[in-house]
């Protein structure tokens, strides 16, 4: 099977897809647009969290922004791609992630911030 660009971003996977069958693919497979980022790091940090969750996900223009972070408004920034079929899947991670529902905690600071209050 050939995946073309368009269907899983032919090599923005890197072979996520190699041997599977064609009725082993989710229909919905064209890639939508997520979210969009003036930054590079952030577009990284939601594919990061959309793949820690199971999910593939792309990050499209990325290149081109590095190259000249003026383009970024131009284009209208960096794109954080998913499947169609995950796309209300990966709108709920990014709602959870916005609302700080990842957010680590340092215990330590937790513990002085309790004495002091104390």
């Amino acid at each position: 099977m050939e995946i073309t660009a368009g269907h899983l971003g032919a090599a923005a996977f890197d072979g996520a897809l190699d041997g599977l069958d064609e009725e082993q693919l989710p229909d919905g497979r064209d890639l939508v647009t997520v979210e969009r980022f003036t930054e590079v790091w952030e577009a990284h940090i939601l594919r990061a969290r959309l793949e820690a969750e199971g999910l593939l996900a792309s990050i499209a223009d990325e290149h081109l922004v590095a190259m000249d972070w003026f383009y970024s408004n131009a284009i209208g920034g960096v794109r954080v791609q998913v499947p169609a079929c995950e796309l209300d899947r990966a709108r709920e991670i990014l709602t959870a992630l916005q609302r700080g529902d990842y957010e680590l905690h340092d215990d330590a600071d937790t513990a002085a911030d309790e004495s002091a209050s104390r």
